[in-house]
């Protein structure tokens, strides 16, 4: 096992880059030890961050690119950042990040939501999250309103069609 400060080549210790010189550093959040490359440190210090604690240290509005933690996914839905420390945490994929109609349900609920349970936007409009526009429901039952949701609007545009010919 090296000892931390220790420098070896590349070579040595089994990395690519026979000339390039590590050093043995070891995290000073997490306790983490690994060879880092000596050129990439100003001076040689025993003490990094590790790539993991540097990315837990900068989540969320810490993190350089923050935009406020509200962006449109490319299904069209509004994703909000949940704070680790909110009850509805649970919710948020492996980014923080939930869909705000799911966010705004569970909170009218006071609960979190199951896996099983669909938030439908009862106009259609997936960006509309206020309460008034969604239903919830489950898996099945969204697919069968989804399904009733899309012969109406074409109904609709048939019915519309039919009255331009006559006219």
């Amino acid at each position: 096992m090296p000892e931390i400060g220790e420098i070896a080549s590349g070579k040595d210790i089994g990395k690519k880059g026979d000339w390039d010189k590590f050093i043995y550093s070891m995290c000073p959040i997490c306790g983490y030890t690994r060879w880092v490359l000596k050129y990439r440190l100003p001076e040689p210090k025993t003490e990094r961050i590790c790539p993991s604690c540097n990315c837990k240290r900068k989540a969320g509005d810490k993190h350089p690119h923050w935009k406020g933690g509200r962006h449109v996914n490319a299904q069209g839905y509004i994703e909000v950042w949940v704070a680790p420390d909110d009850i509805f945490y649970p919710m948020a994929n492996h980014l923080n990040y939930s869909r705000e109609h799911r966010l705004v349900m569970a909170r009218y609920l006071g609960r979190c939501l199951r896996r099983e349970e669909e938030v439908h936007h009862l106009n259609g409009i997936r960006t509309d999250n206020r309460i008034e526009n969604l239903a919830l429901t489950t898996n099945h039952n969204h697919n069968k309103k989804t399904l009733i949701q899309q012969l109406q609007k074409r109904i609709r545009a048939l019915e519309q069609l039919h009255l331009k010919l006559e006219a």
